[in-house]
């Protein structure tokens, strides 16, 4: 695995180390263990799993995602490991190409302006790759999948086993009206945000299973969110919503 082997490199037994392409070649957990009992060094400062999606070919068994892009279970035991936010220290060792640079403030790195830039097209670049957009409502951004077909309004998120934190479901329709909502297959409960115009007109929170939801007016757009995401980011009625260009 070659965890303990760097430790017998003279000098090395301080230095960063960073797993590149990890897996395991079937939909059966892995990573938990992994992280969970082997993968603890104070060392280990980086983890890349190996690979998002391969819909056919020898890394198919390695994929995250299926043929379609839906997450394997692989996938799901990766979004549902706990996480702690780091910011390993590397200036010391790490030599940066020109007109990359960090600079030092405290005990804290802040990177330059470059770094930012590209750090902020990497992650446009993820999204893009799982078919997200950013929206913003009132101050607060959202990673969302957009729903502006019949066909992909009727399948929504039924049967999603989770979504993502701050990520949704952006349903747009070519003219207002009162759309209901039936939760068929679905196996989380939602707060559903209903809009005319660009505000939110009303909101329903903790909508579970199973039920059929209606607005009580028209409405051209609506956004289904974890149960809870409207609380915790105090969306309120008026708030309005904005596309975020990428």
């Amino acid at each position: 695995m070659g965890i303990v082997s760097y430790r017998y490199l003279p000098g090395w037994d301080s230095r960063p180390l960073f797993i590149t392409e990890t897996g395991w070649p079937s939909d059966s957990p892995f990573f938990t263990t992994a992280f969970g009992q082997f993968w603890t060094d104070n060392n280990i400062v980086a983890i890349t799993p190996f690979i998002l999606q391969a819909a056919s070919g020898d890394f198919a068994k390695f994929s995250l995602l299926d043929a379609t892009g839906q997450p394997k279970n692989i996938y799901r035991e990766i979004v549902a490991l706990p996480k702690n936010t780091g910011s390993p220290l590397l200036s010391d060792i790490l030599a940066l190409p020109p007109g990359i640079a960090v600079t030092s403030a405290g005990a804290n790195l802040i990177p330059s302006a470059p770094v930012i830039s590209l750090w902020h097209k990497l992650i446009k670049f993820w999204d893009a790759v799982r078919g997200l957009t950013s929206i913003k409502i009132s101050s607060t951004s959202l990673q969302v999948e957009v729903a502006d077909t019949e066909a992909k309004r009727s399948l929504g998120l039924s049967g999603r086993a989770m979504m993502d934190e701050n990520t949704g479901m952006w349903f747009k329709f070519e003219i207002p009206g009162i759309y209901p909502f039936w939760m068929k297959d679905m196996k989380f409960p939602l707060d559903f945000i209903w809009i005319r115009g660009g505000k939110i007109v009303e909101i329903d929170k903790n909508i579970g299973i199973p039920a059929v939801i209606i607005p009580k007016g028209k409405v051209d757009q609506v956004i289904e969110v974890n149960a809870g995401w409207v609380d915790k980011y105090d969306i309120k009625e008026g708030d309005i919503l904005t596309h975020e260009q990428n």
